[in-house]
This record gives C-alpha cells, sequence and structure tokens, in this order.
C-alpha cells in the first residue's frame, strides 16, 4: 500500500513539473507595452465614467469600448503591474487577448504567457479558446479555470457578480458592445474585493467607513474642524479617530476606514469613480450638512489638498503601484487639456500622501499619539513645491521628460522623493 501511495506522488509530481514546464515560455507572447498617453487615460477615463453612469442611472445596459481604449487600458496596466504585457485585437470576429507577465524572481529569463479568444454571445460569457503556455484548454474547461482564478481574486461573491453582470457580446467595426447588468452596489463590492486583493486584506466594513465620513462632516458641521486654512487639523482629527476605535479590526483598518472617509469629504471628485459603493449609503441618510472642506489648502492650494489625501486614500486600500500609477495617469489626463497639463507638483503631492500612508501603517498603534504629535504642520508631511515644474501641455512634457518611465522622467521624480525623505514624518523611519 506504502509502495502505491509513493508510486501515485511520484506521478502526481511528475505531472504538475509537466504541466509548469509547459505553462513557462522563454519569451513573453506580447510586445513591450509603450508607456500610455494622455490619450490612453481619456478614453479609460471615459469608460469608467461609461460604467458608472450605467450602473447608477439604469442598473446595466450596453457599455461600448472602442478596441483603441481596450489596448490604452492594457498600457495602463503595466504601470500597476510590473513587467505586465498586453494586447488586444478584432480578428476574424472574436476578440482576442494577449497578456504576458514575468515568472518572480526569474529577471524576466521566464515567462507566462495568455492567449484568450473571446466569440460574441447572448447570455453567459462564452471563451472560443484559451492558451496558457503551450497548453491549449477546452472551451468548458477554459472557462471554469477563469472563474476559478476570479474566485480566489475576488471572492466567490463579487466574482459571481461579475461574471452574472456580463449578459452578452458584440463586435460592431472596431468597437466592443458589452451588454451589462450591473447596479451601484455591484459595482462596489467588486471595486472593493478587486482594492481588497492588491492590498492583501479585506477592506474596512463599508458602515465603519460611513460613520467615519459622518463623523468628519459632524466635526465640520459644528465647527471643531475649520472651513478655511492648513488641512493639518483635518489629518490628526483622522488619526485620532483611527486611534480611538479600532473596534473588531486591526490598526491598518482603522487608518484606512478613516483616510477613506476623509477623502470622501475632502479628494477628488472622481474617488467615486474607483470606490463607488464602499460606503454604506444607509448611514448618509437624513444628513443636511451646510459647512465643508472645501476651502481648506495644502500649501495654499486646494488642488494639492485633494491630491495628497487621494493618493494616501488609495495607497492605504490597495498598494503604491496603483496609488502612484493613478496619480501619473491623472497628469497625463492633464497634459492633453489645455486649462491644464502635467503637473509635477501634484505628483509632488501624490507621493507625499502615499509616503504619509506607508508611515502610519508601518508604525504600531501605539505608537500613534507620539506620530499625530509630530505634525505640528505642512512642513511635517508635505514637500514644498513652488520650484516644480507645473502645468505642461504634452508637447513640453515630452520635449523635457520624454514619458512616465523613463530616465528624465525618473530623475525628477527622485528629486521629490529625497525632498519626502527629509520630511519630520520620515526622518528616522
Amino acid at each position: 500500500m506504502r509502495l502505491i501511495l509513493r508510486l501515485l506522488l511520484t506521478i502526481s509530481v511528475v505531472m504538475m513539473i509537466a504541466v509548469v514546464a509547459l505553462g513557462v515560455s522563454r519569451s513573453p507572447i506580447a510586445a513591450p507595452n509603450a508607456a500610455p498617453t494622455g490619450q490612453d487615460v481619456t478614453l479609460a477615463r471615459g469608460l469608467l465614467h461609461q460604467l458608472r453612469r450605467l450602473s447608477n442611472e439604469t442598473g446595466g445596459g450596453t457599455l461600448e469600448v472602442p478596441i483603441e481604449a481596450l489596448r490604452g487600458s492594457l498600457r495602463m496596466g503595466g504601470q500597476i503591474v510590473p513587467g505586465f504585457r498586453g494586447q488586444a485585437e478584432i480578428m476574424n470576429g472574436d476578440l482576442v487577448l494577449d497578456g504576458a507577465i514575468p515568472v518572480p524572481g526569474t529577471q524576466e529569463r521566464l515567462w507566462i504567457n495568455l492567449r484568450a479568444e473571446v466569440p460574441p454571445f447572448e447570455g453567459a460569457p462564452k471563451i472560443a479558446a484559451l492558451q496558457v503556455g503551450r497548453i491549449h484548454l477546452p472551451e468548458s474547461f477554459a472557462l471554469a479555470l477563469l472563474q476559478t482564478g476570479a474566485r480566489v481574486v475576488l471572492g466567490a461573491d463579487a466574482s459571481r457578480q461579475a461574471f452574472d453582470a456580463v449578459q452578452g457580446l458584440s463586435i460592431l467595426d472596431d468597437t466592443i458592445l458589452a451588454e451589462l447588468k450591473l447596479d451601484s452596489e455591484g459595482r462596489g463590492k467588486i471595486t472593493g474585493q478587486a482594492l481588497a486583493a492588491l492590498r492583501g486584506s479585506g477592506m474596512p466594513d463599508p458602515g465603519r467607513i460611513a460613520r467615519d465620513y459622518v463623523a468628519i462632516r459632524d466635526a465640520i458641521e459644528a465647527g471643531v474642524l475649520p472651513t478655511s486654512g492648513s488641512f493639518t487639523p483635518y489629518l490628526k482629527f483622522a488619526l485620532d479617530r483611527a486611534t480611538r476605535d479600532t473596534t473588531g479590526a486591526s490598526s491598518a483598518d482603522g487608518y484606512t476606514s478613516a483616510i477613506f472617509a476623509l477623502a470622501k469629504a475632502c479628494g477628488a471628485n472622481d474617488l467615486s469613480l474607483f470606490a463607488g459603493g464602499l460606503v454604506d449609503p444607509a448611514e448618509l441618510q437624513g444628513r443636511d450638512w451646510t459647512r465643508s472642506c472645501d476651502g481648506i489648502t495644502l500649501r495654499g492650494r486646494t488642488d494639492t489638498r485633494r491630491h495628497f489625501v487621494t493618493a494616501a486614500a488609495l495607497q492605504a486600500a490597495s498598494n503604491r503601484g496603483v496609488s502612484v500609477s493613478i496619480g501619473e495617469f491623472k497628469e497625463l489626463f492633464d497634459s492633453v487639456e489645455e486649462a491644464n497639463g502635467f503637473d509635477f507638483t501634484d505628483i509632488a503631492a501624490n507621493n507625499s500622501g502615499i509616503r504619509f500612508s506607508q508611515r502610519v501603517i508601518a508604525t504600531p498603534t501605539a505608537d500613534w499619539a507620539q506620530l499625530i504629535a509630530t505634525l505640528d504642520g505642512e512642513d511635517d508631511f508635505i514637500v514644498t513645491i513652488d520650484d516644480l515644474p507645473g502645468r505642461l501641455p504634452a508637447a513640453e512634457f515630452a520635449a523635457r521628460f520624454g514619458s512616465v518611465g523613463e530616465e528624465r522622467y525618473d530623475r525628477q521624480l527622485a528629486v521629490i522623493e529625497h525632498r519626502i525623505d527629509a520630511l519630520k514624518l520620515h526622518k528616522g523611519s
């Protein structure tokens, strides 16, 4: 009997090695991603606005995805996931997606390649073909594998909602038309689980985030928090609330909830594009506040305040790759807007916010009171920005810094990071 068990174990190990060998390649299936452009971000942002409108107003409808918007989104994905390469084509009436990611620790000598062919369909999603490395998977097994992968990443409930939301797919010229059945609550659950996967743990309860948000708005309404001047009192208020209210949650969850609520109150309007549904609306009913933080500034600017707190919240809710990339994407979008432009002062605010969250989460809860005490003023947690390049149109940005990820661009980022290292909050950390 023992011999049979050893034989079965040996056969299983050999089969696993064979599967891994067939699934891993020495070269990627997709070419390196070009750096994302402002136009890429504009198209992706349009998709997000379209998705939010469909889920908020009608609980679904037709999501129109130009193939260039999909390609741009894949290029943006390469900024968030190191080494990722992705391509999209419409071939013989099917949507063909190629993706490649380097095997960790191999310095891009080994790759996991994936090719999926998605045909038009009505009703449940279909996969015409799925190839992982050199392994060609049967149609029924391919869909089951994708569903299993989604369950691992999103959890059973959110993955089921994601697959159930797609009711059909058709292709018209260079546009993919996806029929969706998805309300704002479902969108919020899927977004929350995706952020949790990036964060490595679940997001705080939506009811808790809502209660923190109400506490902040009530404090503004009562005059406990000012309606003009520096943002510093707001940060100290949120940190103090996270310190005092950690019921049923880790200190990281307490901070994430408080900073997320603060970002909802005082951050960028587009935060809802990424995190709609993460705040329990039932907790907000019957509220009629007349005062807000709209006049509050950082470094004398309201936009700097919005950038800082939004980036801090995204860092707490996901990871540095996401929060840095979203900040860069926003600036790329601005570079194609005549009134704005790529602004390194905004990048400095974003990165200061990211590092703020990293510092807080890395600090034991018992030391938070001391951490709060270090925040005497803005010079302690956000860099000076007056001498940084700002509002660069796309052509000027390209001439001076190339593109995101180029050496000239990275040198400017290094200047900002050096300044952040010298802040009182980060000295000795």
